[in-house]
């Protein structure tokens, strides 16, 4: 057979760059980059090279239904019947409101309605996204309607951790610019080692830092305008002069652009995203948030939150929850991946009475769910998606879906069975305004102590590790991941050569870790992104570390809980 070339849009993160995929009997066997698009211009990143990895793996192409642990595979009309007669049955016996539908970040702008309108006609008000911890903080940010002007930009503040991992094209026009950049934030990646000035934050203390140069601003362009910084806020932990004569080079540059990399390591930093945004306003500046998922913008634009009187996804599966889901069904993501509470995550999926899972593969979560739906993957359905800055794109299906079925498809065929109307508008309950940057908060950033000589943190290490659809695409990635999922079970954390070799530590060997709260034990990585006197821990890893790190506290913009930085001591086991 022929081969053939599709234009399609990447479904790894949010920048939609697009390229040629060349599919020969069935499957997708090369990915040819596309000169002419104006996010990539011809370039790819590892994810964009490995699209075709995603007709190789071998995901369920069957529904299966039972009880927890003993699911069979059955036929779509079954598994709708299943689902459908469960489902009656809790919202007959508990009401709609005790329903909870998730859908995903991941999704097309088709799939995410489709949620929404299925969430109205039920009549919960409980539809939300595991992955709006991260887009939480974008209180009162619209969405961009151009793209990122980086051509006219002539520095660049980067503020967070990984924009190389979550947006490789961004990070890539950032660095070929070869304009000044002054990296803001607690971990030595890529772009601080290529920057000119990093600002390294102790953990927690992104806020901080931004408040000290939004001061700094404030005094340099004194009688040009009021510049506002929250007041009391804390000392970042790094000498003035350093925030002074960062903040002399920003107002010197005639175009400077903020860029925030959202994400896990930001998430109960809300104010992050408020203060970058005053810091770009303060200079004249530019505000460029870069999300890590797909379609989050998407989601944002479809309003794929709660309705008035409902529950936010952590709110419904975290610790005391107004009422406890006693149905949950799950698009195509994964709470358990997201959400930092883990344990309350795992009760409420365990307390639920129908728990349903539909995704690309299987997930942790689907481990307690009664019906798994396999659904169709970004190469096997049309869909539309919105990129960072507001670019809507069409890709067609490229693939097969081999018996899998789109989000959209499922529910229309569960709707039917109910006798539910699909099409009803869903009315998201409106965000609150942020304060403003004077009344804004901002956290203490933590310190180590004589007793406990490190600061244990969250945040990935690994490129999309953890991630279900990354896996899925990269073979190499996945066996690599698997391997050290297989040694290690009881997870590791990363320290730097130089606090290794002062506190005579050794790599992979079991260190037990202990914290004012608790202890745990896990193996030990060193890594030259992770500064002196700082301990990672993998996001994905959170829950072997939950006795060290305690109970997640709500952010005080948002609500989202997170599992703050803590200082901790690290030996070897015994």
């Amino acid at each position: 057979m022929e081969a053939e070339e599709k234009v399609v849009t990447c479904p790894f993160c949010s920048e939609g760059c697009r390229y040629l995929l060349r599919v020969e009997d069935g499957r997708a066997v090369e990915v040819v980059p596309l000169r002419g698009d104006e996010v990539s211009k011809g370039r790819l990143c590892l994810r964009g090279w490995s699209a075709y990895g995603l007709s190789l793996s071998s995901r369920p192409s069957l529904p299966e239904v039972g009880e927890r642990g003993r699911r069979e595979a059955v036929s779509w009309e079954e598994a709708v019947e299943f689902v459908a007669r469960r489902l009656e049955g809790v919202v007959r016996e508990h009401g709609p409101q005790s329903v909870l539908i998730l859908g995903s970040s991941l999704l097309p702008l088709e799939d995410i309605e489709a949620i929404l309108s299925f969430a109205s006609a039920l009549g919960t008000p409980n539809a939300d996204d595991p992955s709006r911890v991260e887009r939480a903080a974008l209180l009162g940010i619209g969405l961009p309607s151009l793209p990122p002007d980086l051509g006219r930009a002539d520095l660049f503040v980067v503020v967070g951790s990984w924009l190389d991992l979550r947006s490789p094209i961004l990070a890539s026009d950032i660095m070929r610019s070869l304009k000044p950049v002054v990296a803001v934030g607690p971990v030595r990646d890529r772009m601080v080692r290529l920057s000119q000035v990093h600002l390294l934050t102790k953990p927690g203390g992104e806020s901080a830092t931004l408040s000290a140069l939004l001061r700094a601003v404030g005094s340099i362009l004194k009688g040009r305008g009021r510049v506002s910084a929250p007041f009391g806020a804390p000392s970042p932990g790094i000498p003035m002069e350093r925030v002074e004569h960062v903040a002399g080079a920003i107002c010197e540059a005639r175009r400077p652009a903020v860029v925030v990399s959202l994400g896990l390591s930001l998430i109960g930093s809300s104010s992050v995203v408020q203060l970058a945004r005053a810091l770009a306003e303060a200079v004249g500046g530019e505000l460029i948030l870069s999300p890590a998922f797909s379609n989050s913008m998407g989601a944002e634009v479809a309003g794929l939150r709660p309705a008035d009187g409902g529950m936010a996804v952590w709110e419904a599966l975290g610790r005391e929850p107004k009422r406890s889901p006693k149905a949950i069904i799950l698009f195509g993501d994964d709470p358990l991946l997201r959400l930092p509470d883990v344990a309350s995550c795992r009760a409420a999926l365990e307390g639920a009475e129908l728990v349903v899972v539909a995704h690309f593969c299987p997930t942790e979560s689907a481990r307690f769910s009664h019906a798994f739906l396999p659904l169709a993957g970004p190469l096997e359905m049309e869909r539309t998606t919105v990129n960072f800055w507001g670019r809507r794109t069409e890709s067609p299906a490229i693939l097969s879906p081999n018996g899998r079925r789109t989000a959209r498809e499922i529910l229309e065929e569960i709707a039917k069975r109910m006798g539910l109307s699909l099409g009803a508008r869903w009315s998201p309950k409106p965000e609150g305004k942020p304060p403003k940057v004077e009344e804004l908060p901002v956290p203490e950033p933590v310190s180590p102590t004589d007793e406990r000589p490190f600061v244990l943190m969250l945040s990935p290490l690994y490129p999309w590790e953890g991630e279900p659809l990354a896996l899925c695409a990269l073979p190499n990635l996945e066996r690599e991941y698997s391997v050290r999922a297989r040694d290690f079970p009881e997870g590791y954390l990363s320290i730097s050569s130089e606090d290794a070799r002062r506190h005579r530590l050794r790599a992979w060997r079991r260190v037990k870790v202990a914290s004012e709260r608790g202890e745990a034990v896990l193996w030990l990585h060193i890594s030259p992104e992770v500064p002196e006197g700082v301990a990672i821990v993998p996001f994905h890893l959170r829950g072997r570390a939950a006795e060290v790190l305690g109970e997640p506290q709500p952010d005080p913009l948002t609500g989202v809980p997170v599992l703050r930085p803590i200082p901790v001591s690290i030996e070897e086991a015994g």
